[in-house]
């Protein structure tokens, strides 16, 4: 698998041949593949989930939609994933579909209640193209090339209220997640931003969380749940609504031998792409290949942290701090 993407409760993968795998909820038909898309010569290059729908675009930049069509969030606009107006990537909120096309502008279709579907004026237009986008419950954040933020839609928890500075020149944002009513910015200098609904605690980000020791690679946002992924995809960190166990992630994942490489968060799920491969220094917190004092700092100051367990016996205690403290320099220690 190389990208996944979350729905309400359906699950859709892009697989490494470019074929597509779908699986969960199907009342809808959200998991039901249209035939020939993702066979050759239609691979895929990108995927999004709605709350019951599915949208792909292909490696000619055509897109096609299917699954839940009662607000028009599957009927693709004339003209849109033709030449002239060619799909680079998409985002699909609860009953709404955004599509970033290959000159930076903006393609939008589906629900209207809450005005998601109305793009800033001058948005997508020279020099305001847009590099990425995010589609929440019923409100849009756009990710431009510049690093800014634009926000539109549904804004009763404040969600479209971006925080002083993010995205501001300094402080690009790198990457964008949105949930039902709240919004997430990963910044460049791996710091995450988060506002809007906070009733289960989705916008706590873990104090812990972003530079120096611990910058953010990855987000994602579920319904009232968020995913953060730092140190390379060798940790993670899960915060918001734990009704469901959506933020309880297995203590496997963050084993030395595995790295996140990619994350969705779903209604009420989390599903994570994970590569196998070998750690030759546990501990090495900073990825300098040595155990030093950065290492012995991380460690000290954030004792709870699964990627911290050395030893993998679920604490982080004095033992794993002792491989540290023995092997000190080392690059080929291992526990």
């Amino acid at each position: 698998m190389t990208l996944v993407a979350a729905g309400g409760a359906h699950t859709v993968v892009v697989l490494e041949d470019g074929s597509l795998a779908c699986w969960g909820q199907n009342d809808d038909g959200q998991s039901d593949i249209p035939r020939g898309v993702g066979d050759p010569p239609n691979l895929v290059k990108a995927i999004a989930a709605g709350w019951k729908h599915t949208v792909v675009v292909l490696e000619d930049g055509s897109v096609h939609c299917w699954g839940d069509n009662s607000y028009g969030q599957c009927t693709v606009p004339s003209g849109v994933g033709e030449p002239g107006k060619l799909v680079a990537t998409v985002s699909a909120g609860a009953n709404h579909t955004v599509a970033v096309l290959e000159d930076g502008s903006l393609a939008m279709w589906g629900d209207n209640s809450m005005n998601q579907l109305d793009v800033p004026p001058g948005l997508g237009e020279p020099p305001h193209q847009v590099s990425m986008v995010a589609a929440g419950g019923f409100h849009t954040i756009a990710l431009l090339e510049d690093g800014s933020l634009a926000c539109w839609g549904d804004n009763g928890f404040d969600q479209l209220n971006v925080p002083s500075g993010v995205g501001a020149p300094g402080n690009p944002v790198a990457s964008i997640a949105a949930g039902a009513a709240f919004s997430v910015a990963l910044l460049v200098d791996g710091s995450v931003a988060c506002w809007g609904q906070n009733s289960d605690g989705q916008c706590n980000v873990p104090s812990f969380m972003g530079p120096p020791h611990f910058p953010a690679s990855a987000i994602a946002a579920g319904s009232s749940n968020t995913v953060g992924v730092f140190k390379d995809g060798h940790a993670l960190a899960s915060w918001g609504d734990y009704t469901h166990h959506q933020t309880d992630y297995p203590s496997d994942l963050t084993a030395p031998e595995n790295r996140v490489t990619t994350i969705a968060a779903g209604g009420v799920f989390v599903i994570a792409l994970i590569v196998k491969e070998s750690w030759s220094v546990p501990g090495d917190f900073d990825g300098d290949g040595a155990l030093d004092g950065a290492d012995y700092i991380a460690i000290r100051e954030h004792l709870g942290i699964c990627a911290a367990d050395i030893d993998a016996n679920e604490v982080v205690d004095g033992v794993d701090l002792s491989f540290v403290l023995g092997s000190w320099g080392s690059c080929t220690t291992s526990p």
